[in-house]
């Protein structure tokens, strides 16, 4: 991710309850000039993972290669962030009442454990890579269509700390993930390490 640059993380939800009661989510994050720029679904390999011994759903290689042809490798972390998958994207369920989202261990059903997805890009150039860490924690009310977030990247970045600049009546700036879990804080950011 360049320092200065303007990404935009949309998440698509697709209903895929039986009944349509939550929601199956994708997430990805594309630059700003690609805003219409809309992933071919039908090329990504589906499958198992397992995280803790649990099934958790299919998953999706390579989103925005696919998506945009960007230079973007993905993680995905969950709960205490010490699950990660890197370059897969994982289906999720969100709860259409309160947005709350639950790892996947079949299709049809969901675990039944809140979690907090953490989403973790950084460029695969020749570069120091600078990492982008976004919570995505907010209420949500049903979606069944795209949601964007801008998201600016500074052009200073201390070692492990990525400041985003985000809407103050929108988002709550939490620094310690353990503290914006106890809160249910809507967090864009926060510092990885501390965990």
């Amino acid at each position: 991710l360049e320092p200065g640059r303007v990404y935009n993380l949309t998440v698509i939800a697709t209903d895929r309850g039986i009944p349509p009661l939550s929601t199956t989510t994708f997430a990805f994050v594309h630059v700003a000039a690609q805003k219409d720029c809309i992933p071919n679904f039908e090329t990504y390999p589906t499958g198992n993972i397992e995280i803790d011994d649990n099934s958790v759903g299919e998953m999706i290689a390579e989103v925005h290669a696919i998506a945009c042809g960007a230079e973007i490798l993905y993680s995905f972390n969950y709960g205490n962030a010490s699950y990660s998958m890197p370059g897969k994207p994982v289906l999720f369920w969100m709860d259409p009442v309160d947005g709350s989202l639950f790892l996947l261990k079949f299709p049809e059903m969901h675990v039944g454990q809140r979690i907090e997805l953490l989403i973790t890009a950084k460029t695969l150039s020749g570069n120091a890579t600078v990492p982008l860490v976004i919570v995505v924690a907010e209420k949500k009310e049903e979606n069944s269509g795209l949601i964007t977030e801008s998201l600016s990247i500074p052009g200073t970045i201390a070692p492990n700390l990525l400041v985003v600049p985000v809407t103050p009546d929108l988002f709550i700036d939490c620094s310690d993930y353990r503290l914006a879990e106890v809160r249910k804080c809507r967090c864009l950011m926060y510092d990885i390490c501390i965990l």
